[in-house]
C-alpha cells in the first residue's frame, strides 16, 4: 500500500503526500515491503528527492538499510551542514554511492540546497559524477524542479551537454 501511495501520481509536487503517508502509518501500513522490482516506498521517495517524506518514513521505523546511505549521505539529505562537516571530519567518503548510485554531491543537488552542494565541492566532491543510468548532475536539479540549483550548476560550469546512457540531454 505504501508503494502504491508513491506511484501513479505527481509525487514530486504533491502537497498532500506527507498527510497521506501519516495516515497510512497511523493505520499500520507496512513500511518495508519491497516489490519484485526491488522498489519500496522509501527507495522511490529517495530516488525522486522527496527527502521530507523519506525522513517521515525513517522516523516511523522504515529500514534505512534499504537506501544504502552512508552517514554523510543522511546528513546531506535530511541533516545540516554541521552534520555533514562532522561526518567528513570522521572520514566520510565523498564519492561513496547509495542504492541509486548517487554520491553525496548528487543528493545535495536533489535537495536544492546550494550551500550544501557548494560545501561538498569545496571539500573535493567530483562535480561531473553521474548516478544510475549515467544521470548527469543537471538532471537531478531539473527533475526536482530546483531552478536556483540549476542556474548555480550552470554558473559553476557543470557541463550542460552531458547525456545519460540513453543519449538524453538536460534540455530534453
Amino acid at each position: 500500500v505504501m508503494l502504491g501511495a508513491v506511484h501513479n501520481r505527481d509525487v514530486y509536487r504533491d502537497a498532500c503526500l506527507l498527510n497521506l503517508l501519516r495516515l497510512l502509518i497511523a493505520r499500520g501500513a507496512p513500511l518495508n515491503e519491497i516489490s519484485s522490482y526491488q522498489e519500496s516506498a522509501l527507495r522511490v521517495l529517495s530516488r525522486i528527492g522527496r527527502f521530507d517524506a523519506v525522513s517521515l518514513l525513517l522516523e516511523a521505523g522504515a529500514d534505512e538499510v534499504q537506501l544504502q546511505w552512508t552517514p554523510l549521505m543522511r546528513a546531506v539529505a535530511i541533516g545540516t551542514l554541521e552534520d555533514m562537516a562532522g561526518e567528513l571530519d570522521a572520514g566520510a567518503d565523498l564519492e561513496a554511492t547509495d542504492w541509486w548510485e548517487r554520491t553525496p554531491w548528487l543528493l545535495a543537488i536533489q535537495t536544492g540546497d546550494i550551500a550544501k552542494a557548494r560545501w561538498l565541492l569545496e571539500q573535493g566532491a567530483n562535480p561531473e559524477v553521474c548516478g544510475r543510468c549515467q544521470h548527469p548532475p543537471l538532471f537531478y536539479a531539473i527533475e526536482c524542479d530546483h531552478a536556483d540549483m540549476l542556474e548555480w550548476l550552470i554558473g559553476i560550469g557543470v557541463p550542460i551537454a552531458s547525456t545519460d546512457e540513453l543519449g538524453s540531454t538536460a534540455l530534453r
